[in-house]
């Protein structure tokens, strides 16, 4: 008698391959019937785990950005300085998006259905939010400290998010001549110089 997987595992090996194929071929040229075949299961699989393609292309979303996100900002709580946290902050998800490159591609295109997709629209906001969120804590605290220019939090903190997400966007969208790390960090230390009193 064969083994069930455990629901769980099969559900994160579910998004895996879903990950590969939407990087792959696209959101729109992938379909659940590649993903079952490559897990191993049927169609109707799929659907016990995620009501539609949409549903497990934003439940990817989810798991693996929320998990990043979450690891990035506890493991930057240790710096004392405001302008380090950010750094730090910065740092991090830079240097984990560049170990798992592939779900950097995939979250472009995510990101890039919000323009027109007001259910994927309404998850890049909530990401986006809680990035601004904790940028604008952060300086709020520098500035609280007398480190940082009393300029608008939230205003400095976009600032900071436009600028990483612009050189990954570029990168991926053209021959790029540059590191998209190297040119992140080079405009976020423009933008820290301007920020320090």
């Amino acid at each position: 008698m064969t083994k069930r997987k455990n629901p769980e595992k099969r559900k994160q090996e579910i998004m895996e391959v879903a990950l590969t194929h939407f990087n792959r071929k696209g959101y729109y040229k992938t379909s659940l019937d590649d993903i079952a075949h490559e897990v191993g299961i049927t169609k109707p699989g799929i659907y016990y785990y995620f009501k539609s393609k949409k549903n497990l292309f934003i439940e990817l979303f989810r798991d693996k950005v929320d998990s990043y996100f979450e690891t990035v900002a506890r493991d930057t709580l240790s710096e004392e300085s405001a302008p380090l946290r950010i750094r730090r902050f910065t740092e991090k998800s830079e240097n984990l998006f560049q170990k798992n490159i592939d779900l950097l591609r995939y979250c472009i295109e995510f990101i890039s259905m919000g323009t027109r997709d007001e259910e994927i629209r309404q998850e890049v906001t909530a990401l986006y939010q809680k990035k601004i969120a904790v940028f604008s804590t952060i300086i709020e605290e520098g500035q609280a400290a007398g480190v940082l220019k009393e300029l608008d939090p939230d205003s400095m903190a976009r600032a900071l998010y436009f600028l990483s997400m612009g050189s990954f966007f570029i990168s991926f969208a053209t021959n790029a001549d540059f590191d998209p790390i190297g040119q992140s960090n080079v405009s976020l230390e423009v933008i820290f110089e301007g920020m320090k009193k």
